[in-house]
């Protein structure tokens, strides 16, 4: 989007309205893996990213999981990602749990409980980024909300983490906390803002 501007002496141009996201990659999915990856995706252009994803699950019924890569592939190897992810599960009647944290670890739990492999199932979720990249603005924060079908009725999710080590991210990665659950009919759409 555009709007007109004017440079005080009468002389109009067009310029960007900014604000709105920039739509940096889409990954899908369609056979039974283990892992999902978006490489690449974050870089020095944007300082806060957004993604949005749906992941079908299937074979079994197990956690997810995501860690940042670097260097396009290399997982994160610091243990200074520290966090918690809070919930509730049940259909009728909900039931808090909280994961207790996460101290010193190098990747974040996205569903506490086993997300259900049955047809249909799966996990939708948003992650909002700080400082993926550009590391110099200061620690890398992330903000995630999401919801599943889960084993033991509908689960909804709330996490927050911050990074403070000096690994820069440049993709991430899905995995499955199960060597028996598969990703399925999954769709991974990243967004870009700048301050």
């Amino acid at each position: 989007d555009e709007f007109l501007k004017t440079d005080g002496s009468g002389v109009l141009s067009w310029a960007s309205a900014g604000g709105n996201p920039t739509h940096i990659s889409r990954t899908t999915n369609s056979s039974d893996v283990t892992t999902i990856s978006v490489q690449s995706c974050f870089s020095a252009s944007y300082d806060v990213y957004k993604i949005i994803f749906y992941l079908s699950t299937t074979q079994a019924n197990g956690d997810v999981y995501m860690r940042f890569l670097k260097n396009t592939s290399d997982n994160f190897t610091g243990t200074d990602l520290n966090g918690n992810l809070i919930g509730a599960r049940g259909t009728t009647t909900g039931t808090a749990f909280n994961n207790g944290g996460v101290s010193s670890s190098t990747s974040i739990k996205v569903a506490h409980h086993d997300i259900y492999s049955g047809a249909s199932s799966g996990l939708l979720g948003e992650f909002t980024i700080a400082n993926a990249f550009n590391r110099s603005d200061g620690r890398m924060h992330i903000k995630f909300q999401g919801v599943g079908d889960g084993a033991s009725g509908i689960e909804n999710f709330d996490g927050a983490w911050v990074y403070s080590g000096s690994e820069i991210a440049t993709g991430f990665q899905f995995y499955s906390g199960s060597g028996s659950t598969r990703f399925n009919f999954s769709e991974i759409n990243v967004y870009g803002y700048n301050q």
